[in-house]
């Protein structure tokens, strides 16, 4: 019996494992993302326990170089946060693209899919009639050979060869 060949195989698997690799891609978005958004956790710790050093010792006598010094490690903190800020959007936005393209990426394949699932509907429907066609040709064999077999025998209890 012949097999369904689904002559679009080769691009389905290219798109399988151009799928793959937006799920890895995306996976290596996400983790780059968690990374610095924990750096931006840590980011915004280390100020509010700085800040609340800066009170501690504010109650206490502070010079003017020292507060300074404070002021200057604040403002560093600062704009390290605004940084890493910028760079946690950044990451967010690079999830998103690949989960957009992992989305794109798996409709490319999932369209093959199908177009391979209406293929082998298809070719089922196509072999079922192929072997209903075989087993009516049978069954009208069958039913010609019975036929010939009772006319043959009536016309031998008629004493006439062969029918006519």
């Amino acid at each position: 019996m012949r097999r369904h060949r689904f002559r679009l195989q080769k691009v389905l698997e290219a798109r399988e494992r151009n799928e793959d690799e937006k799920k890895r891609d995306l996976a290596r978005a996400r983790r780059i993302f968690l990374r610095e958004e924990k750096r931006l956790s840590d980011d915004l710790l280390r100020w509010e326990e700085c800040r609340l050093e800066a009170l501690r010792r504010r109650e206490g006598k502070l010079d003017v170089v020292e507060e300074s010094r404070w002021r200057d490690y604040f403002d560093h903190l600062a704009r390290e946060i605004a940084r890493q800020r910028e760079t946690v959007k950044h990451c967010s936005r690079n999830v998103e693209s690949a989960r957009e393209a992992l989305v794109r990426a798996s409709t490319d394949r999932k369209v093959l899919e199908k177009l391979k699932e209406t293929g082998m509907r298809e070719f089922a429907r196509e072999i079922d009639r192929m072997e209903q066609k075989e087993n009516d040709d049978a069954g009208r064999d069958l039913f010609i050979r019975k036929a010939r077999n009772v006319n043959t025998g009536e016309n031998r209890r008629s004493g006439t060869p062969g029918g006519a």
